[in-house]
Formats: structure tokens, C-alpha cells, sequence
């Protein structure tokens, strides 16, 4: 990724001073808040339970709608991509991001699985206002993406540990072998 754009940075800036990141982090926990903020519910929505076990063809969905922001999520992944996912979603949400046309859109019968208690008229209308995470051709997926990079960045500067683990005595014959490792191999440079 090149250089972070100054909107997205001032953009996330507004939002990290205007909600604060729980402790410890957990994203659901931070989409509640930023909800909350803003005065409309952002729903976070486990593609495994919409599709019923059918492969998800992306890996993130946004979907505004009157009642809330519906992001929805590859959760068959691993949680630090889940949680990209999620950020990325939440990048085009704060970005203020629109659909741009049909490149890389859901289509209809997407939406009549992921909202299959809407009349169609609805559905059509959403379709509209659908944001589907496949690629980063455009200067939208290209801004959302480093919204999400540079967030998870900002909360490693803050909390330097979050993925450290914490340190288990080796037994002693362990230890001996790694002594002897790190003997054989010498100085790290720093």
C-alpha cells in the first residue's frame, strides 16, 4: 500500500477523537460505539448464518439502509482478517462512500439471500446503495482499505502489547537448545 491519502487521514482522526476504542479492542464493541455516535446502528452480520453454508463470493458487504448499517462478513476466516474486513466496511461507511455502478456489485439474488424479509422494490432500492468488498481497482476500495490499515496501526501504537503473548518459562533442556541457537547465530542487529 503507497502513501495514506490526507482525507482518509483526517477522516479516521474524527473518528478515533469522537469514539473511543474499548479496551481490550474487540470491533463489535467499537461498530456499537461508532453506532451509537452517530445515531444509527451498525449491524455486524456473519456470512456463514445468512448463506447457510454456502462459500461467501466476497469478503465484506456494506449495506445502508433507514433502521441501520448492515456490514456483513466472511467469518469463515481468520478474526485478524475478519476484523480487517469489518474496518474496511467501516471505512467506506465514515468515507462516506457510494456505489459507483454495477463493477463488483452484488446483484439482485445476493440480496434476496442476505434480506430475504425485504419486498423487492426494497431490495432494488438497496442495490443501489450496496458496497461489496472484491478488489481494490478504485480509489474507493483503495481509501477504505488503508482506513482499516491504518486503524489497526494506530491501536498497535497505542496498546504496543495487543499481540504480544505473554512470556512461559521454557524447561530447561529447551532452554539449553535455544541458548545454543542463539550462541551459534550470533548478535542480532538492531
Amino acid at each position: 500500500m503507497t502513501e495514506v491519502p490526507a482525507r482518509v487521514e483526517r477522516v479516521l482522526d474524527q473518528v478515533l477523537s469522537s469514539v473511543a476504542p474499548p479496551q481490550p479492542f474487540t470491533v463489535g464493541e467499537f461498530c456499537r460505539r461508532l453506532g451509537e455516535r452517530r445515531g444509527h446502528p451498525i449491524e455486524l452480520m456473519p456470512l456463514s448464518q445468512v448463506l447457510g453454508g454456502r462459500v461467501a463470493p466476497f469478503d465484506g458487504l456494506l449495506v445502508s439502509a433507514y433502521d441501520a448499517d448492515y456490514v456483513f462478513y466472511d467469518d469463515t476466516t481468520s478474526a485478524l482478517h475478519q476484523q480487517n474486513t469489518v474496518l474496511h466496511e467501516i471505512g467506506h461507511l465514515v468515507l462516506e462512500h457510494r456505489s459507483i455502478g454495477e463493477g463488483g456489485q452484488p446483484r439482485l439474488p445476493m440480496l434476496r439471500l442476505l434480506f430475504p424479509h425485504l419486498d423487492e422494490a426494497r431490495r432494488e432500492e438497496l442495490l443501489g446503495k450496496a458496497l461489496c468488498r472484491a478488489g481494490f481497482q478504485d480509489l474507493q476500495e483503495r481509501e477504505a482499505e488503508s482506513f482499516a490499515t491504518q486503524f489497526s496501526a494506530r491501536l498497535l501504537d497505542a496498546a504496543p502489547g495487543l499481540l504480544s503473548r505473554k512470556a512461559k518459562r521454557l524447561p530447561p533442556h529447551e532452554a539449553q537448545v535455544i541458548d545454543r541457537l542463539a550462541h551459534g547465530l550470533g548478535p542480532t542487529q538492531q
